[in-house]
């Protein structure tokens, strides 16, 4: 699976296209290096309407390699590597997205499942709890 960015790629196309591959994962795009890699430095994310041209520091166009079994570690580096692009993907939990920076060494494809297993766990209501004895009737 490869992303192919060209010259008028805007970040909300790359972010759309990487999210059809992983529905459970999307990727944010930073003006400097992740707060993570340098802590102090503030980062602002780059807004999706950016077109990837104007921000990248090197090549405006290229392929990022998305295969599921390359590490999240691995697809970041690479956008810096080949755009000099500062990312951070982001796993879904519930109605919330979360960072995996301590979880970057698991494959895009792990990250998935478990935003995928995350978001098919609803909560029970009161009743439903009550009914499977998780909290006593009274």
């Amino acid at each position: 699976m490869q992303l192919r960015i060209e010259y008028d790629t805007t970040i909300k196309d790359v972010q759309r296209e990487f999210n059809a591959f992983y529905p459970y994962l999307k990727i944010e795009f930073f003006e400097n290096s992740y707060p993570e890699d340098n802590p102090g430095q503030k980062s602002r994310r780059i807004s999706g309407n950016k077109v990837v041209a104007e921000i990248s520091k090197f090549n405006a166009s290229g392929r990022i390699d998305m295969d599921g079994k390359r590490t999240v570690s691995q697809l970041e580096n690479e956008f810096r590597e080949a755009f000099g692009l500062p990312v951070q993907v982001f796993r879904k939990s519930g109605n919330l997205w979360i960072e995996t920076t301590l979880t970057d060494n698991w494959t895009l494809d792990k990250q998935n499942s478990e935003g995928e297993f995350l978001n098919q766990q609803s909560p029970k209501s009161f009743e439903e709890r009550v009914e499977d004895g998780m909290i006593d009737a009274e």
